[in-house]
């Protein structure tokens, strides 16, 4: 964003009014191109969104990162709390309910499907099932049956259906869509939802618009991991395969390592392999997230080198998030100790949260046109999600009985502030 001072001649010759707007003109493209200077980034307008008095909210988990989630536009907020019986139960073994609140006033409703587990819990939070318009949800319906083998071993075996949910109406507009036991996704254009996952590691297109449509089968390998907004690519997730053969006398047997993988949607096709390091193990756990334009993508990695670089006792591992430009098809540049959450409204702006082991604290805004990066509030704030402008975050303020969490606006500040 540019902020520019305008400015005013009050001489009467033609050549010095030319001359001016020029000069203005100039300046203008000057500070548009050399992006936002740093100190330019502030939280505006903070805003409670659960008072320390709501016995039904409990702190977020996850070391804060995705306990949440902002819809598109940033009007709600879907996040969990267990379910009626499980509130006194540990974490692990509770039922959760999925919940929609409207930052604004606070209305909410519990989302229409069964009570799920720890795991899909994390699933729904950590991925977008949001449409790109904010105004439909894709949500799973999950059926375990288990079957008694004999006295001792029994077998069981799930199934998913995902549910259309009109977020106005309040209601779900499709009855179930068959789906592996991986996350769904919208297309770009919210016409259809990927549905991926399962034993063959599959991946198909289901029409929206048109339900009697063939569902069309992608060639991708691994299961899809974010759809990029311009609709074109995506990128999926490659888990690692079965040995090759049995090792080598002396030597441990040997898994493929994890792949990441940029496909081009239309052509169906393989377009980069993208860099990762084989100790890295969040690329399943992690959302990888797109710029505002589709250009950029972020995604979280591990870093020896750095890690030995900085002298740590242990230098096996490194949070790191490495940037892609997926337009010039090579890497540019990574974040140490922070892990992309959502994108801001600008084109290159990605929101980080601040990761060094257990400390979560603070985050940051990283402009991937030109490598900038511009610390937000301080370590205290404890960055949730963020999407389209806005960020979520707890923080225990003074005299709270525990974290409070906000909503803010994420602006530009003008260069005299």
């Amino acid at each position: 964003m540019c902020w520019i001072a305008m400015a005013t001649s009050t001489s009467n010759r033609r050549n010095e009014m030319t001359t001016t707007t020029r000069m203005i003109g100039l300046a203008v493209i000057a500070v548009c191109a050399g992006g936002l200077s740093a100190g330019e980034m502030k939280l505006a307008n903070p805003k409670r969104v659960f008072p320390t008095t709501q016995p039904a909210y409990k702190s977020p988990t996850q070391h804060h990162a995705f306990a949440m989630r902002l819809s598109p536009g940033g009007k709600l907020l879907l996040y969990s709390r267990p379910a009626a019986g499980s509130e006194q139960a540990d974490e692990r073994s509770a039922r959760y309910e999925l919940v929609l609140r409207e930052l604004e006033g606070g209305k909410e409703a519990v989302l229409p499907i069964e009570s799920v587990d720890l795991g899909w819990r994390t699933v729904a939070l950590r991925f977008n099932f949001f449409d790109p318009a904010g105004n439909r949800l894709a949500l799973p319906t999950i059926k375990v049956e288990t079957r008694q083998i004999d006295g001792r071993m029994s077998s069981t075996k799930s199934s998913v259906k995902w549910l259309i949910y009109d977020i106005a109406a309040g209601k779900v507009t499709s009855n179930g869509i068959d789906g592996p036991d991986g996350p769904a996704k919208f297309t770009a254009d919210g016409q259809g939802l990927f549905t991926s996952g399962g034993r063959q590691m599959s991946t198909r297109i289901i029409s929206l618009k048109d339900p009697n449509a063939e569902p069309k089968t992608l060639a991708a390998p691994g299961w899809l991991q974010s759809v990029c907004p311009s609709g074109d690519v995506a990128v999926f997730f490659v888990p690692p395969g079965r040995p090759a053969g049995p090792p080598q006398p002396g030597e441990r047997m040997q898994r493929p390592p994890i792949r990441l993988v940029l496909w081009d949607l239309k052509a169906d096709k393989e377009l980069a392999l993208l860099p990762t390091h084989p100790s890295n193990s969040e690329l399943d756990d992690r959302e990888t997230q797109w710029t505002a334009d589709g250009r950029y993508l972020y995604y979280t990695d591990a870093d020896v080198e750095q890690a030995a670089a900085d002298g740590r006792a242990n230098p096996s591992f490194r949070r790191v998030t490495r940037v892609w430009d997926r337009q010039a098809g090579k890497p540019a540049g990574q974040i140490t100790d922070a892990v992309p959450v959502g994108p801001w409204t600008s084109s290159s702006l990605m929101v980080l949260a601040k990761q060094t082991g257990s400390d979560s604290g603070g985050f940051l805004v990283h402009d991937a046109a030109s490598g900038r990066e511009y610390t937000i509030g301080d370590d205290s704030k404890h960055l949730i999600h963020a999407y389209g402008g806005k960020v979520v975050y707890a923080q225990t303020p003074d005299g709270a009985d525990g974290e409070v969490v906000f909503v803010a606006d994420l602006v530009p500040s003008k260069p005299s502030e």
